[in-house]
């Protein structure tokens, strides 16, 4: 029984299509990986900013304690309000980070550490010398604790980054060798489907130049 062929034309045409919807779905995948890691650079340049505050902040409550400078207590202050905005805008985006963050009690240590500072600055030091070593030495381990932690989530953030950027080279690499097979396949499928009829119609051509009109 006679079977409708499908043309050449639409045969070229499809697997052009088919090459073509690849790349693009491929190409979005990719772009969606790298906005993916676009986002957690930006995100990253946050926490670096929270972890370089608390140093700040830390540097200007170590000269105050020296020099009972009121300049250093209005800057290690500024730090610590700057710290305490960076969390409380972040929050959400801290929460989600790869190494678990408590940001509540992140914002807790903050606000202890800033009215320790503060009951710090308003106290008499020369009439209550031993009070005033006892705040020094819990505001220095309050200090020490917030570095820490904002110092963890930071290094933990570059390292994240770091093998998202390693996996995304992966992908990226997967996917052009995905494609250079699929290309390879499709043009030997082109080929058969293509060549094949083409020839068939030149041998054709050839048995009627001949003669051979059956």
């Amino acid at each position: 029984m006679f079977r409708l062929q499908p043309s050449i034309q639409n045969k070229v045409r499809a697997g052009y299509y088919i090459c073509l919807a690849l790349i693009v779905v491929v190409s979005i995948l990719n772009y969606l990986d790298l906005k993916r890691i676009d986002k957690k650079i930006a995100f990253s340049l946050i926490i670096s900013d929270l972890f370089d505050t608390t140093l700040e902040m830390r540097r200007f409550e170590k000269n105050y304690f020296l020099y009972r400078d009121k300049e250093d207590y209005a800057e290690n202050l500024r730090f610590t309000e700057k710290a305490e905005d960076i969390i409380r805008q972040n929050k959400e985006a801290i929460k989600g980070l790869s190494i678990k963050a408590d940001v509540y009690a992140m914002e807790t240590d903050i606000r202890e550490y800033k009215l320790l500072m503060q009951k710090y600055f308003k106290l008499d030091k020369t009439l209550n010398p031993i009070e005033a070593y006892d705040l020094e030495g819990r505001v220095r381990v309050k200090g020490k604790k917030l570095v820490t932690a904002t110092e963890a989530i930071s290094v933990a953030e570059r390292k994240y980054i770091q093998a998202l950027i390693v996996s995304s080279r992966r992908v990226l690499i997967a996917s052009v060798i995905f494609l250079i097979v699929v290309g390879l396949i499709t043009g030997q499928y082109l080929s058969r489907m293509v060549v094949r009829p083409l020839k068939q119609v030149e041998n054709s051509m050839q048995r009627i130049a001949e003669g051979k009109f059956d």
